[in-house]
């Protein structure tokens, strides 16, 4: 998690939480900057006794917000560098951060609140695929068993939705002036316009870029990576540990469209797919790697598990049984 933040930044994530209590990422984020950073517990607890009386201050929203912010960071900025001297003159100096805060943080927090952003959650049943039109038209494709939160319009300067679990392909519409943000537990991933598949399994994120390039960003390890058209990532959120990869036979939108390809694709990178595909799980139990036998070009449209099996069975010198949802691979 970053640690080190402006006095913009601070006030930012206390609106957006206040804007968004519900939001289990920012309540963890705030909690924890509530007890390790005196200053935000300042601010919070004079930005939180604004917000409660915000409701009845309807007529000062003609204040213009993003100088009223700006004037805000930069008076606050100063004044924190002032030391009271007495009792006396510690209260003037709260006193003048208050009215600071009652001129500069009131028409941001309104201008928030004016908005009336509702955020809707769409969770997919098992063996369900739901396609969700956001405002801005960009499409987010949920597969079975997964959950988006989004708002009911688009405000600001960036386009920002929540992946809370499950897999989705977003086909993001092109706004330069906006980035469009996929937040991920603590991650998360930019871009202007483009299209790409994330899945979020346990600790794992993988993230598949299928045009365009995005930037996907680890929070709490602070690391940034940029992903072009054709490239992919494995990012494990326990070990902050990061893997790239070529993801042209990782087929991780084969959900979406039904189809299975693979060019010059290893035996390995084959059942990877069909397991993800198909949802089995596959035991090799052969004789030699998997890296000795020859690569695979194919492509399967619509196919049913069995028909895929039949192929391989027939190119390479294996069989398969089934077991459940269990496939074990032997020499034949």
């Amino acid at each position: 998690m970053k640690e080190s933040f402006t006095e913009e930044e601070y006030l930012r994530i206390i609106i957006r939480h206040q804007d968004d209590p519900e939001n289990d990422v920012l309540q963890a984020e705030v909690t924890h900057l509530r007890a390790t950073s005196p200053d935000f517990e300042l601010l919070y607890l004079q930005v939180n006794g604004i917000w409660q009386v915000s409701g009845s201050a309807a007529t000062l929203q003609h204040i213009d917000s993003e100088q009223a912010v700006k004037r805000f960071s930069n008076r606050l900025s100063f004044t924190s560098h002032e030391h009271p001297k007495s009792v006396n003159s510690g209260w003037k100096w709260l006193m003048r951060v208050a009215a600071i805060l009652l001129l500069g943080v009131a028409g941001y927090v309104i201008y928030y609140a004016a908005t009336n952003v509702t955020y809707i959650t769409t969770a997919t049943q098992t063996a369900t695929i739901e396609t969700v039109e956001l405002p801005d038209g960009s499409k987010v494709t949920l597969n079975s068993n997964s959950t988006l939160r989004y708002p009911d319009k688009l405000t600001g300067d960036t386009r920002e939705v929540y992946l809370l679990h499950g897999t989705a392909f977003f086909d993001v519409a092109r706004n330069t002036e906006k980035p469009f943000i996929v937040n991920i537990g603590n991650s998360t991933v930019t871009v202007l316009g483009t299209s790409f598949n994330i899945e979020v399994s346990g600790d794992i994120i993988e993230l598949n870029v299928e045009t365009g390039r995005v930037e996907f960003e680890a929070r709490e390890g602070g690391e940034k990576m940029i992903l072009n058209a054709g490239s992919g990532l494995l990012y494990n959120t326990a070990q902050q540990a990061t893997r790239t990869f070529a993801s042209a036979n990782r087929n991780s939108s084969s959900w979406l469209s039904g189809t299975l390809r693979f060019k010059d694709a290893p035996l390995s990178d084959v059942f990877e797919s069909i397991e993800n595909h198909f949802g089995v799980t596959i035991e090799v139990m052969l004789d030699d790697s998997l890296s000795s036998y020859n690569k695979l070009n194919a492509s399967f449209d619509d196919s049913t598990l069995q028909e895929v099996l039949d192929v391989l069975t027939e190119l390479y010198p294996i069989q398969v049984t089934q077991q459940d949802s269990t496939l074990i691979v032997r020499d034949k």
